[in-house]
């Protein structure tokens, strides 16, 4: 394959990648944008909005080790192919419900299929470009992800004052289905020369693989524990921002809509940029800017008067928000053995998808004996912790002078 027809084929599969992924987390944002719908229709109370959350991140979160397992043994496309059709045939169901039970049933299985994405998409994106740029090719795979945080919000906004909800299901089945086709045309290339030499993107190459204990090292397992925790405070903040807008700032559901759209539009620069400034300046420490850029915004956010501050402190947000994406999810490259990727990103998104499974329940507890200000401080006290230990572990064992942790060896 020449050099033209083969970057080529890497913008195909990047763009492939970057498209789906934004389908894949614009999905499941519907269902937080409407959280308020829902808690008027089905006379739900916090907490058993909260309860309706957590449910498909549960069963989200049981899926993620097998979808690992998976995308290390078959093709990451089919494997992307297949989880945005279950996710499509599940949104048409939605269509048809007028239940909170299979409702719930139907919510759970779209995000059983993003947990079946993830892992390949990460680590088809991982192996596009050599290692020395392989933080920014997951910022541009990242930026997809954002653009479904903005357009599955700002859908909502669209439509919702137009069609009764369902509708948005049913918009975003035909868009989902269009995206597996373009997918499946990817799949007439068979190999690529990327950062491992002859190593394929679309049939992995064959070789040792180390074992699962292998790759539960102390640096991996530390940096699981700060994923935990920064995105306990994420999930927090992103699941109860709309109905803090709307019960305490006083905002219509459709302004609230957008307005957590607003928080991800910015992410479209934040994360191919966030990826270019962490191999500039240092993966590790990147990611700590962001984090504590993150803990500052969250306050702000909270004490902003004006709704223009909130829109300027939200903007501010949304950058950082991106732009930590691809610094916590190149770690995970770094420390984990090329052939183990998959497993490493399954372990990545359990993390973030098991505090993801209880942080809903927590907000809702907190929100119902203290309100929704307290939830926010919450979050904040997350996100801290989740620097201190950065400093306690990473920071402190890094070998690349305070910038850069070591490589897996094959990575």
């Amino acid at each position: 394959m020449g050099a033209s027809l083969r970057n080529r084929f890497t913008a195909s599969v990047l763009f492939g990648a970057s498209i789906s992924h934004m389908l894949n987390d614009a999905v499941p944002l519907i269902q937080i944008a409407l959280l308020p719908v829902f808690i008027k229709e089905f006379e739900l109370t916090v907490f058993q909005a909260g309860l309706m959350v957590s449910i498909p991140f549960i069963c989200s979160t049981v899926s993620l080790l097998f979808a690992g397992l998976l995308a290390d043994k078959i093709s990451h496309i089919n494997q992307m192919a297949i989880a945005l059709t279950l996710m499509g045939f599940s949104s048409i169901m939605i269509g048809f419900t007028s239940e909170i039970t299979p409702l719930v049933v139907l919510l759970s299985l779209i995000l059983v299929g993003n947990s079946i994405f993830h892992p390949a998409g990460f680590s088809l994106s991982s192996k596009v470009l050599k290692s020395k740029r392989r933080t920014t090719a997951l910022g541009f795979f990242n930026a997809g992800g954002i653009m479904g945080f903005a357009v599955g919000p700002f859908s909502v906004g669209a439509l919702l004052g137009l069609f009764e909800w369902r509708i948005i299901y049913f918009f975003w089945t035909a868009v989902i289905f269009a995206d597996v086709g373009y997918l499946l045309t990817l799949k007439t290339t068979k190999k690529l020369k990327s950062e491992a030499g002859a190593q394929t993107l679309i049939v992995q190459e064959k070789t040792h693989k180390p074992r699962f204990r292998a790759v539960l090292t102390l640096p991996f397992m530390a940096l699981l524990s700060v994923i935990g925790l920064d995105w306990m405070g994420r999930h927090i903040i992103i699941t109860y921002l709309t109905s803090f807008l709307v019960f305490d700032k006083n905002f219509t559901i459709q302004m609230a809509s957008v307005f957590l759209g607003l928080i991800s539009v910015v992410g479209l620069i934040g994360g191919p940029l966030g990826g270019f400034l962490a191999d500039r300046f240092g993966v590790l420490k990147w990611f700590m800017v962001c984090i504590g850029s993150l803990v500052v915004c969250i306050y702000m956010l909270l004490v902003s008067p004006h709704i223009w501050y909130l829109a300027a402190v939200a903007l501010i947000y949304g950058f950082f928000a991106a732009g930590e994406m691809a610094s916590g999810s190149s770690l995970v490259s770094n420390y984990v053995h090329v052939t183990r990727r998959g497993l490493g990103y399954s372990l990545y998104f359990l993390s973030i998808n098991g505090v993801s499974a209880i942080a809903p329940l927590i907000g809702g507890l907190i929100a119902e004996g203290y309100g929704f200000s307290a939830v926010f401080y919450g979050a904040m006290l997350f996100m801290f912790l989740s620097l201190v230990l950065i400093w306690l572990t990473l920071k402190r064992n890094s070998s690349e002078n305070g910038t850069q942790p070591a490589t897996i060896n094959g990575s």
